[in-house]
């Protein structure tokens, strides 16, 4: 078993290039989008991305808002408005 999972969990994300967000629509169905490496993040639960230099967005998990949050950033990185 891990003994810190959060640290291993950080050391996982700071490694790699790449995220994805997913998200589940109003119709049941997923939609994931790949991502730039978080800019930012604070532990493993609040993590910022950017679609490009000029923005930036916060992805929190907390219970209230998440799937807009995740649906909001996947349409943004889709190139939606």
């Amino acid at each position: 078993m891990l003994k810190d999972a959060a640290l291993t969990i950080g050391k996982l994300i700071d490694k790699h290039g790449v995220s994805f967000i997913a998200s589940v629509g109003g119709d049941g169905f997923p939609n994931a989008k790949a991502m730039l490496a978080p800019r930012k993040r604070e532990g493993i639960k609040t993590f910022w991305f950017t679609t490009n230099t000029s923005s930036i967005r916060k992805i929190s998990k907390s219970n209230e808002g998440r799937r807009r949050q995740l649906a909001r950033a996947a349409a943004l990185a889709a190139g939606f408005r």
